[in-house]
Parts: C-alpha cells; structure tokens; sequence
C-alpha cells in the first residue's frame, strides 16, 4: 500500500489531529497532565502504538529518503546514549536528554496520518487559526492585568506556579510562552490569506511577548516568503534592503533589542555567551565530530542550552549539525520540486515555518524539543504530501 493518496482511519485522523492541536497550544505538555502522565506523553505513546501497528499490518511504503532519515537519526541517537554512557554522563542528564529527543519517533506516525487533502486542509486550518486563539486569549490576559485590574501580576504569577514554560517579563504581566513560537508562524498563513485584522492582532501579541527571537523571525519569515513567491527582481532587493535596514535601526535603538520590557536581558546573554566558550573550550579531536553524549553539557549549562545547535555540536558534534542541516536539505528538494506548478504557496509557507524554527533555534531550543520538532516533522510531510499529489487544488482550507 503506498503511503499516500490514501485516506487515514478515523482513528488515525483523530488522533493526528489532537496530536497536532496539543502541539500548537501546549507548550511542553506540562500544562495538560493526567495523573503522572502528560497528555502530550499519551498522545505519543497511542501514536507510536498506531503507527507500529499500520507498518506492521499494512506495510506501507515509504521513499527511500523517509526511511533514510529515520535510520539515520536513530543511530545518531543510539550513538549518543552510547557515548553519554562511557563518558559517565549523570543518570539524570542524560534522561533529560533521551526524553525530548525522542519525539522523533513520532514520525512515521505523521507519514501515515497526512496522506490526503482533506487532512491537509484540516492542518492548514489549524496552523492558522489556533495561533489566532491564542494571540487573542494573550491579549485579553493582558487587558485583564494592566488596563482592567481584573487581577494583579502577582495573581498570575502565583497561578503559573512552577511551569517552566512560562517566563514574566518584568511586572506587568507581559510574559513568554514556549508556544509563542507558532504566533510568528500563524501569523505567516494569515500574510498569505492577505487577511489585515488577523496579522495585526497576532503582530501585537508577538510584540508584547517581549521575546527579540520573535521579533527577528517574523520578519525573516515575510522577507522569505516574499522572495519565494515574488517574480518581480527590483521589489525583492527593495524588500530586502528595507529588512536589513530594520534590523539596524532596531539594533541602534536598543542594542539589547528589549524593545522597552522591563527585564534586563543581560545575564541572559553573558550566559549564551559564556556557555558558547565553554562549549569551544570541551572540544577535541575526537569530540568535534561525535561530539560528547547524551547528558554532558558544559558547568554553565549542564543539560539544556539557549542556543539548539550549540547544543546539538555539544553532544553529537559535526555528525548532529549535519544531520539537522540534511533534514532541512530534504525538506528544500521538495520545495524544489514544485516549482513550475500552480499553487505552491501553501507548501512554500511551511517550509518559511521550518526556516524560522531553526533561526529561533538560536535563541531558544525549540528543534532539540517536541515543540519545534513537531513543527519541522509535520512540515516535511505537508510539503511532501504536495510534492506527490496531482492537480492544482492545492488552497488552505476554508471553514
């Protein structure tokens, strides 16, 4: 049975489809627990079972490069318990380590699940609206704390409790949320609709998450979409010199790039800084291509780091970078492609959306974890999904 152009089971579709929704609105998954389990945990685990079950039964074929990919990221993976192991990684760390990154393995799952229009539509749909929902629900929290006095900071501090996917900013209640990530994203698919309101609302949500990485993506993102899908040589060096431009002046207004929050991000970058020295000074022969396992960080940053891929060299070396890199590689042959056929916008936003996961994977780690990892993977499989199907129907969903 080929993989695609096949409708999934109702099983399948619905369990994709909240896989895809807790993806996009929650975060690392500790906000939605049941008993000792997350949600996001369970989700996971049901889709591992499924997709077992699918291969085993019926025996879909898959492209080479899918299973290529596969193999090769779970002897990257196996390689790096391995060297966690002999290089005496504490137990801890290097949990911490096996657990997000093994989110990979969701993947065939989605190989399986986005096999045909109407669940494409379906993720369309979601990618543009949840993001929406959530730029919405971020501004009334606000208005609720800094206009209304419905409640106070202190409030909202208390009730987030010891979640680490939140971070305030300052005292007024602005704050970062690791699934702000798809609000530059979401914002994208309404740029593509030409729909003014949904841009601005999501726009003034990212501006009040206080988060430069944010700031810099999204307008990465508009900059790279445009040159996808623009024909007109002079607007693309117009657009372009006015990005460049922007990035300077914001630079030259507030160097720190806070753009008037009331933290200072200092500490932050000095540490960014100093884990990027300590991780220059661990290297060695050896290392710079295997890099050192899973759970050896550096003294500043023992387990996780700001910045993906100084964590990705850390651990897995020159062998990881180029792995990520030859997943973006394949992600961009398929875009490839489609060149020369009509409708390739949709496909072209997702591969806009993987580019600004792996630019804001230097500030934050979002594609070492399921949040941005689920992004990347379901990109490749909408992306792929347009690259096999035949026609010109290719449009977002309308609902």
């Amino acid at each position: 049975m080929s993989v695609f152009n096949h409708t999934p089971s109702r099983l399948v579709y619905l369990l994709g489809i909240c896989t895809v929704i807790e993806a996009v609105l929650f975060g690392s998954g500790q906000l939605l627990k049941a008993g000792p389990l997350t949600v996001k945990m369970i989700l996971y685990m049901s889709c591992l079972c499924v997709s077992a079950w699918i291969c085993v039964r019926l025996r879909p074929r898959f492209d080479s490069t899918d299973v290529r990919l596969i193999i090769l990221y779970f002897l990257l993976f196996l390689l790096d318990i391995g060297l966690g192991l002999v290089n005496q990684a504490p137990g801890g760390a290097l949990v911490e380590d096996i657990k997000p990154l093994s989110y990979f393995f969701i993947f065939p799952f989605f190989l399986v699940f986005i096999t045909s229009m109407r669940t494409v539509d379906r993720i369309n749909s979601l990618f543009r609206y949840l993001p929406l929902i959530m730029a919405v629900i971020y501004l009334v929290y606000l208005m609720a704390v800094s206009y209304l006095g419905i409640f106070t900071f202190g409030q909202a501090y208390e009730s987030a409790g010891q979640e680490s996917d939140f971070m305030f900013r300052g005292k007024s209640g602005e704050l970062f949320y690791k699934g702000f990530i798809f609000l530059p994203i979401g914002m994208m698919f309404w740029v593509e609709e030409k729909k003014i309101l949904p841009v601005i609302i999501i726009a003034i949500a990212i501006y009040y998450t206080r988060t430069r990485g944010f700031y810099i993506i999204s307008l990465f993102g508009c900059i790279v979409y445009y040159f996808l899908t623009s024909n007109n040589r002079n607007a693309k060096r117009a657009v372009l010199l006015c990005g460049i431009l922007m990035v300077i002046g914001l630079i030259a207004i507030r160097p720190d790039l806070n753009m008037g929050g009331e933290d200072d991000r200092t500490g932050g970058d000095q540490i960014r800084w100093q884990t990027m020295s300590q991780v220059w000074g661990a290297i060695d022969g050896f290392s710079l291509w295997i890099g050192h396992g899973f759970g050896n960080g550096v003294p500043v940053r023992p387990i996780h780091m700001e910045n993906s891929f100084l964590e990705i060299f850390q651990k897995s070396g020159l062998l990881g970078l180029a792995y990520w890199l030859y997943f973006l590689f394949c992600i961009y042959r398929n875009i490839r492609c489609l060149k020369g056929r009509r409708g390739t916008k949709v496909p072209k936003l997702y591969f806009v959306g993987v580019l600004m996961v792996y630019v804001q994977s230097l500030f934050n780690p979002f594609i070492t974890n399921p949040i941005g990892m689920s992004f990347v993977l379901i990109s490749y499989c909408v992306i792929k999904f347009y690259r096999n199907d035949v026609g010109d129907t290719h449009r977002l969903c309308r609902i």
